[in-house]
C-alpha cells in the first residue's frame, strides 16, 4: 500500500480490527447476557441539601407516613414542624429557630432509631424506610447548621461533613458490601489536602471525601 500510494486509513484497513470486533462483540453479547447473572445499578443521594426541591416536599409525608405506625400523634407534628421548614428553607427562618429545628430532628432520628423494629414490621415493602428516615432527619441537622454558619468556610465544613455522614451510612448500613462509585463535584471529593481559594489563599478544610471514615481505608 505504501509504495503504491496508499495508507491504512485512506483504504479503511486501519478500522477493521475495530470493526471485527465490534462484530463479534455483539454477537457474542446475548448469549452471555443469558449466561451471566445480570446486576442492578442502584443511585443513591448523599448531599444534605435537596437537588430537587419538588421531591424534598414530600419528605415530610414520608416522615408521618412512618412515624404513624408508632405514634399517630407525633406523626402529625413531625409533619406540621417539617412542612413548615421545607416552606421556609432559607437561611433567615433556620437562624431564628435553630436550636429547636436542631432538636427536633435529634429527637426524631433518636425516635426512628428506637423503634426500627417496629416500622420494618410495618412496611415489610420497603425495609429500608426506617434506616432511610432516621438518615434523612440526622441529615437535616447538617443542613440547618449549614444554614446557620457565619462564614462560607464553616457552612462548606458543615456540608461536607454532613455527606461524608451520609456516605458512611451508605456504605455501612444500607449497602454494606458492595461495590460503590462517587460521583460528586471534586471540590468535595478530593484526595489532596489543599484547595487554592480567592487571591492565592490556601483553603484546607476538611472534605467530604477525607472526613469519610471509609476514605482511609482506599489507597492513595
Amino acid at each position: 500500500q505504501v509504495v503504491r500510494g496508499y495508507n491504512a486509513i485512506e483504504t479503511g484497513v486501519i478500522f477493521t480490527a475495530a470493526t471485527l470486533g465490534l462484530l463479534a462483540s455483539s454477537l457474542a453479547a446475548e448469549r452471555l447476557a443469558k449466561r451471566r447473572a445480570q446486576r442492578t445499578l442502584i443511585l443513591a443521594g448523599f448531599d444534605v441539601q435537596a437537588s430537587a426541591w419538588r421531591m424534598a416536599r414530600t419528605r415530610a409525608g414520608v416522615f408521618r407516613s412512618v412515624v404513624a405506625t408508632v405514634d399517630s400523634v407525633y406523626a402529625r407534628r413531625v409533619y406540621t414542624i417539617d412542612s413548615l421548614f421545607l416552606a421556609n428553607r432559607g437561611p433567615a427562618y433556620a437562624t431564628a429557630h435553630q436550636d429547636r429545628l436542631v432538636a427536633f430532628y435529634d429527637s426524631l432520628a433518636v425516635f426512628l432509631r428506637a423503634n426500627r423494629r417496629a416500622i420494618e414490621a410495618a412496611h415489610r415493602d420497603d425495609p429500608n424506610v426506617a434506616l432511610v428516615a432516621r438518615q434523612a432527619a440526622v441529615s437535616m441537622t447538617f443542613f440547618v447548621r449549614q444554614h446557620t454558619a457565619q462564614s462560607n468556610r464553616d457552612r462548606t465544613e458543615i456540608r461536607d461533613l454532613g455527606m461524608a455522614n451520609n456516605l458512611d451510612f451508605l456504605l455501612d448500613e444500607l449497602y454494606p458490601g458492595k461495590k460503590v462509585i462517587v460521583w460528586a463535584h471534586n471540590f468535595h471529593i478530593q484526595h489532596r489536602e489543599n484547595t487554592r481559594g480567592a487571591a492565592g489563599t490556601t483553603n484546607a478544610s476538611p472534605r467530604t471525601m477525607r472526613a469519610a471514615r471509609f476514605f482511609w481505608k482506599m489507597p492513595r
